[in-house]
């Protein structure tokens, strides 16, 4: 009598197919030649009752000259211990999907339609002359006019005078650039003053605007 070790990757495979097209929806033209990742991922015990995400990649993706891309693979079945989950990735980190909320998770054993809408964001770099800032930070933020989501974290500006900061923003997109400035703070009398200017973002890779905030005229 004699026993070894199963391994995982020796069980069945499930055969399961991710298919689709990719659009930029700033222009409406479909992406040719753009890499996508297709990904495995899955909780593993880390030590004790902790758990921690693993992941690898299964293949790489490449759309056609029209934007479609096909794919064929082995889906592996959970195995009592581990839930694997297969998600679809652009391979660079500078595309953004359509929408917060996508569906990129794919089925076991189906044909998966995943058609993406997926765009590149461009620099809207923002120069700020700031006089009367007396109680600072004034916060600035750029929000998208669409949906009223933040393309960036918050920035600050923490004296008077000038700077310069860059936020990733979509291009050819309704935006405004927001300027805040609290009075008050951390009391009951707080006061938050706004400023909001609309912009349209462009399809230049880098734009540079500049604004005068006086946070005594707010």
């Amino acid at each position: 009598m004699s026993c070894r070790e199963t391994r995982y990757d020796e069980v069945d495979s499930v055969r399961t197919t991710v298919m689709g097209k990719i659009t930029n929806p700033t222009t409406a033209l479909a992406i040719p030649n753009l890499k996508l990742i297709l990904k495995r991922q899955w909780k593993q015990n880390c030590g004790g009752f902790s758990t921690c995400w693993k992941e690898e990649n299964v293949a790489e993706i490449t759309t056609d000259s029209n934007g479609n891309y096909r794919y064929e693979f082995g889906y592996l079945p959970a195995n009592g211990r581990e839930y694997y989950t297969y998600t679809i990735m652009p391979t660079d980190d500078n595309y953004r999907f359509d929408n917060g909320d996508l569906d990129n998770v794919v089925e076991a054993s189906k044909i998966n339609e995943k058609n993406y809408g997926i765009w590149k964001p461009i620099t809207l770099n923002i120069h700020v002359k700031v006089s009367n800032n007396n109680i600072p930070p004034l916060y600035t933020e750029v929000t998208n006019l669409q949906d009223n989501s933040n393309f960036s974290n918050w920035s600050f500006i923490d004296q008077n005078g000038e700077k310069t900061f860059d936020f990733l923003v979509r291009p050819n997109t309704d935006v405004s650039v927001n300027f805040i400035y609290v009075e008050n703070p951390n009391t009951i009398n707080a006061k938050s003053h706004k400023l909001d200017y609309p912009y349209k973002t462009t399809f230049a890779e880098t734009t540079t605007i500049s604004y005068t905030v006086d946070c005594a005229t707010f």
